[in-house]
């Protein structure tokens, strides 16, 4: 299948299972898990862990007071 970009070789991890594969994605849509796959970008994700369809929704609350009582963020929830 012909895709816009193919992420090859990364460890898939979904709410089901872990698994090595290639990831086809036309758009902005995941099309296509493993398979036969050919695209105009591809992302060599060997050894590095891929998960479809997740948001990384973290921040970093870091201080740069010595005062534990005024602290100071770097990032905020919004």
């Amino acid at each position: 299948m012909d895709v816009d970009l193919v992420i090859r070789g990364g460890t898939l991890v979904n709410a089901a299972s872990r698994f090595q594969a290639d990831l086809g994605i036309r758009g902005e849509r995941i099309v296509q898990i493993g398979g036969e796959l050919s695209g105009a970008r591809e992302i060599d994700a060997n050894g590095l862990v891929v998960l479809p369809g997740a948001i990384d929704a973290h921040v970093h609350l870091t201080s740069d007071e010595p005062d534990p009582n005024a602290v100071q963020w770097a990032d905020d929830f919004t």
